[in-house]
């Protein structure tokens, strides 16, 4: 790094790494709607945060007019140093994990309900066992309710 980069640091300089994600999902795209669509965003507010990101890095990334989106010479050269930037990105919130012993949590749900839960939980509530449905094992202290 320069010593005038590390003065741009210094100077408080920062890219937020949601408009670097903006910038290749609209190269790749080369459509602002379908790509609002896959970042999950609305199409004025993405043209917003290309406007912005063109102005903190002060180039034009895209010629753009109403029927149609390209790469400018600049953007064509940054685009692989953006891809490169958000993989190290990604790459080093992976490795924070890694080190910190957590990973990412998914959680799931159902839109349903078994008929009998109300019988198989009360049950473990109370600490004893009741009667299951047909074909389901039966409950004993300390086993979870639900299978």
């Amino acid at each position: 790094m320069t010593d005038a980069e590390h003065q741009d640091i210094a100077a408080g300089e920062v890219i937020d790494l949601e408009l670097i994600r903006g910038f290749i999902v609209v190269a790749e795209e080369l459509n602002f709607g379908r790509a609002a669509e896959r970042l999950l965003i609305a199409g004025p507010s993405l043209s917003q945060q290309i406007k912005a990101l063109e102005h903190d890095l002060g180039v034009r990334l895209f010629d753009r007019d109403r029927r149609s989106v390209a790469l400018t010479p600049a953007g064509a050269a940054l685009l692989p140093h953006a891809r490169v930037l958000l993989e190290r990105a990604d790459d080093l919130q992976r490795r924070a994990a890694q080190i910190s012993g957590s990973g990412p949590v998914r959680l799931g749900y159902v839109t349903w309900l078994p008929a009998d839960l109300t019988v198989r939980t009360s049950a473990v509530a109370q600490g004893g066992a009741t009667e299951t449905a047909p074909g389901m094992p039966r409950l004993r202290p300390g086993e979870p309710a639900l299978y």
